[in-house]
């Protein structure tokens, strides 16, 4: 799921917080970028969203932002520990990595 969000340039959404703009901001280009802001959360919201099965959808859905929502997701999810155990497919969503894999041969050399 991460390097899909970066291949998306959505993954910032993930770590920094929103701009800040007041009820009463003057500024066109910081409401500009708060808008954008919003929406790049939106997208990238979604895109997280639909990777989980039905029945964390409903539990992580009331989330109001993408960063809360995968830092809920890393803290419940994340493999640091070896006794954690988790359904396979969210581990491997939450941490694709490649696995080098030996090739052998079966026909015998005599």
């Amino acid at each position: 799921m991460l390097f899909y969000l970066t291949t998306l340039n959505l993954v910032r959404f993930l770590r920094e917080d929103a701009p800040t703009v007041t009820e009463n901001e003057t500024d066109k280009d910081k409401r500009v970028a708060f808008k954008a802001w919003g929406h790049g959360d939106f997208l990238c919201r979604n895109y997280v969203l639909n990777g989980l099965v039905n029945s964390l959808y409903n539990v992580y859905s009331p989330m109001k932002t993408v960063k809360l929502l995968w830092e809920s997701l890393e803290k419940k999810y994340k493999t640091e520990g070896a006794g954690l155990k988790l359904q396979p497919t969210l581990a491997l969503r939450l941490n694709f990595k490649i696995q080098p894999v030996a090739c052998y041969s079966s026909v015998d050399p005599h």
